[in-house]
């Protein structure tokens, strides 16, 4: 009978630290992608700026390759990119007034970076793939990535 108990108490604690672990990755991965997106994102806005100076960033970020980076590791749809890249025109090309007459690209495009608009973009992207993102091998992958990340960002330090 105390064995029988035992082995109880061993299934309920297995099946509850994987239910946890599963709960945990889930959370990872889809902040490893969100993450994605708004860097992919803020890379478009960055390229997609119009000033008189942005041939400056223009040829700074068309020889750059972290918009593609972010777009193969996220494995961005198209149309998801192309609806971001929209939104990036919308901040790109605002009209920012400056004291001295600079352009302000960065402060746009970090705007753009933080604004609800893009939040509320890619919390739709992710709840709409939802299945496809946490599919099991996808699951595994993003939450391998998001690790590696993290262990990169941990050794920059």
């Amino acid at each position: 009978m105390k064995t029988i108990k035992s082995f109880l108490a061993l299934v309920v604690l297995l099946c509850f630290n994987a239910n946890v672990f599963s709960q945990d990755s889930l959370a990872i991965a889809r902040e490893y992608i969100e993450s994605g997106l708004k860097d992919f994102a803020f890379c478009s806005c960055l390229y997609l700026s119009n000033s008189k100076d942005s041939t400056i960033i223009k040829e700074f970020v068309s020889n750059d390759g972290s918009a593609a980076g972010y777009f193969e590791v996220v494995d961005i749809d198209i149309d998801d990119a192309i609806m971001l890249d929209s939104l990036a025109t919308k901040y790109a090309t605002k009209y920012y007034a400056s004291k001295y007459d600079n352009p302000l690209l960065l402060m746009k495009c970090l705007d753009f970076y933080n604004s609800a608009e893009l939040k509320d973009s890619i919390n739709s992207i992710l709840n709409r793939d939802k299945e496809y993102y946490t599919e099991p091998g996808h699951l595994e992958y993003y939450y391998k990535r998001a690790m590696l990340r993290k262990e990169n960002m941990e050794k920059a330090k």
